[in-house]
């Protein structure tokens, strides 16, 4: 064999045996460490925030739940502040996501390992574990162990998490590449836990996120997780009828948001990541616009057809009101006309009263001297009869006396 081919054979048995002892368990007989360095640093490095260092993993099987992460470094104690830890799947989008205070698992100047417990983190696929050291000036430093000499490379990687993204592969300028000592614990996932996403629907003020849990065991905790220009923010998760809704709130079409979503049972953890692009929120500012284009442009029409609607009132009203205005005219000449004719009658009446008052006061007197002359009258006659009486009376006594003397003649 040429050295070249012995080379290459050499570069592969080395290979395989560094991840076979890699992969042998060594915590008994559940949990499995996965590590891809040689157990010896060769540098050290920290950076400030929001750069840190991240290592693609591979798991023994599927589903595998990361139960801790193994971390070789030490720290600077000055004052008291926080590493952040990152789970990411294949696709580098967020699962896990947490802080830890630095002394609490370093201790100051002094080179180890170091272990920091995860809550059953349930991966289906290849996954990264990202490390962010947050350095800052005047406070406690962590330096996180490279080696660069293993013959396993490729795996590390510098990445952002204000982007949340890879930076590139790890090649540091003044040391070359190398692989960051992180390594992983975990165990083959018996209980299985998924999380589905039924729809997003945009509102003026946010989106609105329908998702469904899926497991074989009790859910114990949903929650959601909102990262928008650099803020985390919780969202609040409700239950309806057996579907989970979250909101995202107070954001902007500029932005491009990720929405993580965590589901934790006894034994597992599941979560999911989706992105909510500036295109999403583009097409929706489109959509509304459109929408309130079409909602003015059908208050217009609908106050074009009212107007129309209230000028043929209007004209009718108009009409009405003429046709009132001619006839109030006919009435008024008619009463007008009435007026005038009462006013005639008024004085044809009175001067028929003054007429009637002359022939009663004519009547009157006729009355009171035809009352008179059948007083005279009667009073003539009483007095005929009585003359007439009178001279009967004589001419009958004359006679009754002439009488008399014959007899006694």
């Amino acid at each position: 064999m040429s050295s070249t081919k012995m080379a290459k054979i050499g570069s592969l048995v080395a290979i395989l045996l560094v991840l076979s002892t890699s992969l042998l368990p060594c915590l008994g007989d559940s949990d499995y460490v996965i590590s891809y360095d040689d157990g010896e640093s060769d540098y050290y490095w920290a950076d400030f925030h929001p750069f840190g260092a991240a290592v693609k993993f591979t798991p023994l099987t599927l589903p595998w739940k990361v139960t801790a992460i193994r971390l070789y470094g030490f720290m600077i104690d000055r004052e008291k502040t926080q590493f952040i830890v990152e789970i990411r799947d294949s696709d580098f989008n967020l699962i896990y996501k947490s802080s830890f205070m630095i002394n609490e698992y370093f201790n100051n100047a002094t080179v180890d390992w170091a272990r920091i417990p995860l809550p059953n983190v349930t991966v289906d696929g290849d996954f990264y574990t990202c490390v962010y050291p947050m350095l800052e000036i005047g406070k406690t430093e962590l330096w996180i162990g490279v080696d660069n000499d293993s013959s396993i490379v490729g795996r590390s990687y510098f990445v952002d998490c204000y982007e949340g993204k890879i930076v590139n592969g790890w090649n540091v300028s003044h040391v070359g590449p190398g692989n960051v000592m992180i390594k992983v614990e975990g165990i083959q996932a018996v209980s299985f836990t998924q999380v589905k996403i039924k729809s997003i629907i945009a509102t003026k003020d946010g989106a609105g996120v329908d998702f469904r849990v899926l497991s074989n065991e009790e859910i114990v905790d949903v929650k959601a997780m909102a990262l928008h220009n650099g803020i985390s923010e919780n969202c609040e998760v409700i239950q309806v009828n057996g579907t989970y809704r979250t909101r995202v709130g107070g954001l902007k079409p500029a932005w491009t948001t990720k929405l993580m979503i965590i589901a934790k049972t006894l034994n597992s953890t599941a979560s999911i990541t989706i992105e909510i692009s500036g295109d999403f929120w583009s097409d929706y500012s489109k959509l509304r616009e459109e929408n309130d284009r079409l909602k003015s442009a059908v208050n217009n029409a609908t106050l074009e057809l009212e107007l129309k609607r209230f000028e043929d009132i209007i004209e009718q009203k108009n009409l009405i009101i003429a046709d009132l205005k001619s006839s109030f005219r006919i009435y008024e000449e008619r009463w007008l006309e009435t007026i005038t004719n009462a006013k005639q009658l008024n004085e044809t009446t009175k001067n028929l009263k003054r007429e009637l008052d002359d022939l009663n006061l004519q009547l009157n007197v006729f009355k009171i001297a035809t009352v008179s002359f059948a007083a005279i009258m009667l009073l003539l006659a009483v007095v005929v009869l009585k003359r007439r009486s009178s001279n009967s009376t004589r001419i009958q006594y004359r006679k009754t006396v002439d009488t008399k003397r014959k007899v006694k003649r």
